[in-house]
């Protein structure tokens, strides 16, 4: 018994220690969700989570900090939402529940003040229980977009398609892929890596205002506001 104790808390520590390690190079904060006990079982080591919540704010309320701290005109929805992705997930072979991902879009209410913010909230199965059930989740919090606009967002990873979550007929519908030239791809990569348009002008061998189009194409491919923005929603989309 003593051996089998020895053996689970080596287990755990390498876990953490692989956390631990995702978080330093990671830009946005990740935690573990026990989604059936309702417990943060990780969460990055940072003084503001998100905010200007702390882990020690976040950690004490579980998963009802989604609910909590969301603005109360989209609170209704998003119970909604967690139920369907519930049932969804629990409907689902064993084997294809970890090839889906979710996406959370919505608004929190900012610590201490009148703030709030646009967040976008990525959940992934971590491990599947041994009563078949999605039992923990590795998630991370992105700026949001208003433009966004989508409560719950489902994708399957290995196909590479996506659905929506209509609130009002409680169902799927289908999302067309979002897909990226060779040349916005490229432009994104220089952006990600502190180039001017000007600078990329002269690596790219192409005019400055091309450059500005392919921005602007890829903003408007992910419906958000800004470069940056873009950035996320393609590094969350595996578009890099």
């Amino acid at each position: 018994m003593e051996k089998d104790n020895d053996e689970v808390s080596l287990r755990l520590r390498v876990a953490k220690n692989c956390f631990d390690a995702l978080s330093t190079i990671f830009m946005y904060p990740i935690h573990v969700l026990d989604y059936y006990s309702d417990r943060f079982l990780y969460m990055s080591d940072t003084k503001e989570f998100i905010g200007g919540y702390t882990p020690e704010d976040i950690g004490k309320n579980g998963w009802r900090f989604l609910l909590e701290t969301c603005v109360e005109e989209e609170r209704e929805a998003l119970k909604k939402a967690v139920v369907f992705m519930d049932d969804f997930y629990s409907r689902l072979p064993v084997g294809d529940k970890k090839d889906y991902s979710v996406s959370f879009n919505y608004t929190i209410k900012c610590k201490g003040c009148n703030r709030v913010m646009r967040v976008n909230h990525q959940l992934v199965p971590l491990l599947i229980d041994d009563m078949e059930r999605a039992a923990l989740f590795l998630g991370a919090f992105f700026p949001g977009s208003n433009r966004q606009g989508n409560m719950l967002v489902l994708r399957n990873v290995k196909q590479g398609k996506r659905w929506v979550y209509n609130k009002t007929e409680n169902c799927l519908e289908h999302l067309s892929e979002i897909r990226l030239s060779q040349m916005e791809k490229l432009t994104m990569l220089y952006i990600s890596s502190g180039m001017t348009s000007d600078m990329m002008s002269r690596v790219m061998n192409k005019s400055v205002d091309t450059i500005n189009g392919y921005r602007k194409s890829v903003i408007a491919k992910f419906g958000v506001q800004n470069i940056h923005e873009a950035f996320t929603m393609a590094m969350i989309h595996k578009l890099l």
